[in-house]
């Protein structure tokens, strides 16, 4: 299950995808979760479906605008869950940030 949240974020890779906005999208038959962006739930089972599928490392790529959540903090629920090592990519570094990013 290669890339699996790399998916949650674009919906290209192995594992997982996500949902916009109410959007459906057509992934190919790999890809085996797809996040509802604005459900705090589905980044929790999503936690719960990496781990229980002993994923070894997780890669988030993350950027402003693709998680739901102020700022994008429903990730916050999926990363907390996770019981592997996680490596983040961060695009945009906001040079000042407001408190809640």
């Amino acid at each position: 299950m290669r890339g699996a949240i790399r998916g949650v974020c674009r919906g290209s890779a192995d594992g997982s995808a996500r949902k916009r906005y109410g959007q459906e999208y057509d992934y190919p038959e790999r890809v085996r979760w797809s996040l509802a962006q604005d459900d705090v739930k589905s980044y929790e089972d999503a936690a719960k479906f990496l781990n229980f599928n002993n994923i070894d490392m997780v890669c988030l790529q993350h950027e402003y605008g693709i998680f739901g959540g102020p700022a994008g903090s429903h990730i916050l629920h999926l990363l907390r869950g996770l019981q592997m090592p996680v490596v983040t990519t961060l695009h945009t570094v906001l040079r000042e940030p407001n408190p809640i990013s």
